[in-house]
């Protein structure tokens, strides 16, 4: 996808979580209906494992954190967020922010803005959490982006973002299944893996660049930086690659065993990685 301005960006995406990803579709808000229907085999065998990985991040941290786009601010994110005595949120969407205010209280704080432009002073942060946000900011920007999170985060502290990996095994397992059924001439469901087609769709356009798992080695003057597997894949593929409850319940089992046993290889393979950025400390002039 094309570099646009930072403005169109922004504009895109606040866009579509303000008028489309949370507003209520039929039964349930935009973003669920795209991005979170996935089997009973996954929410009760493989996401609880996901959650407690993501809550893993946050050990031995208290004080203030930041959650960076926390959208309709699921269970995972209150749930972390309850760890700590101070909470911050900054989003784009004037409706996650009140979505936040609902579900955290009065005693947060809250930002309607860009995580590119914080006016937040340095190093104020104990952790930050940023999820599913950083692949959805111009493509040139996504550098700044992480180092203002990396800013406001105190020596010591962590900056946990969920990103996504371009040259995942079901990203190019979808591939494979296109090819072939154009190949074959055979009709397939549209499916949501390609996101700049949602204007197509009737779904409004939203912005979407990842880079390759390498880029983030730039963060290490700053950060030690770790790298995790976090989830496997999104419900588009599995919907299109695991075609029944049993299939999805074997695999998931597979999948559990693997990212516990091969964590490095894992994190090569899975769509989503995890990537925790623990702030050095400045060495003293």
């Amino acid at each position: 996808m094309a570099s646009e301005t930072k403005s169109d960006v922004e504009e895109t995406v606040r866009r579509f979580y303000d008028d489309y990803g949370w507003v209520q579709q039929e039964t349930e808000v935009g973003e669920t209906s795209l991005f979170r229907r996935f089997s009973a085999a996954h929410d009760s065998l493989y996401y609880p494992a996901v959650e407690r990985r993501t809550a893993s991040c946050f050990d031995n941290l208290t004080g203030k954190l930041l959650i960076a786009g926390g959208g309709d601010m699921p269970d995972g994110h209150v749930a972390i967020a309850a760890r700590f005595p101070s909470v911050t949120c900054i989003d784009i969407s004037e409706k996650a922010i009140g979505l936040a205010r609902d579900k955290l209280g009065p005693d947060g704080h809250y930002i309607t803005g860009s995580i590119l432009d914080m006016d937040i002073p340095d190093d104020q942060f104990d952790a930050v959490f940023c999820a599913h946000v950083i692949y959805h900011i111009d493509q040139s920007l996504q550098q700044k982006a992480v180092r203002q999170l990396v800013r406001v985060t105190r020596p010591g502290g962590r900056v946990v973002i969920i990103y996504r990996n371009p040259n995942s095994l079901p990203s190019e397992l979808m591939q494979l299944r296109r090819r072939a059924y154009d190949f074959l001439k055979l009709s397939r469901t549209p499916d949501n893996t390609d996101i700049a087609s949602f204007g197509m769709h009737g779904v409004p356009q939203l912005y979407d660049f990842t880079h390759p798992l390498d880029w983030w080695k730039q963060f290490c003057d700053d950060c030690n930086v770790n790298l995790r597997p976090w989830h496997i894949m999104g419900c588009d593929h599995e919907g299109h690659l695991l075609k029944s409850e049993a299939i999805a319940r074997a695999a998931y089992r597979l999948f559990s065993w693997f990212e516990n046993s091969y964590p490095d290889r894992a994190v090569r393979l899975w769509h989503y990685p995890i990537a925790i950025l623990t702030k050095k400390n400045r060495p003293q002039s």
